[in-house]
């Protein structure tokens, strides 16, 4: 019987791209950890409303298994980004949610 596993904990950075395209934004969880050292599996974004694309890595799904993705938001706005991580042991981290301010394109 395995040890009970404790939750990872999620944390994410973002970052504007806008010297190419000003809606589009880096979000990287790489700095998630797991307290038993398990191996983070899972990255499970979650974006308010339709509006955002997810174009790195590739993926029709929020769900990926690397730390960092590519955004591309349609608009400008305030939008909501929620992450969950999971380890090995498919513990759920709580849900960490963000506010993003995506800013207006330069003409």
């Amino acid at each position: 019987m395995l040890p009970l596993s404790q939750p990872s904990t999620n944390r994410f950075d973002y970052r504007h791209y806008s010297s190419e395209d000003p809606l589009v934004v880096d979000l990287d969880a790489s700095g998630s950890t797991d307290e038993d050292g398990d191996e983070i599996v899972a990255y499970m974004w979650v974006f308010e409303g339709d509006d955002a694309v997810i174009i790195a890595p590739l993926t029709h799904s929020a769900t990926v298994t690397v730390p960092a993705i590519t955004v591309d938001f349609q608009f400008e706005d305030t939008y909501d980004v929620t992450l969950v991580v999971q380890d090995a042991r498919e513990m759920l981290s709580a849900p960490l949610m963000i506010e993003i301010t995506v800013p207006l394109p330069e003409l």
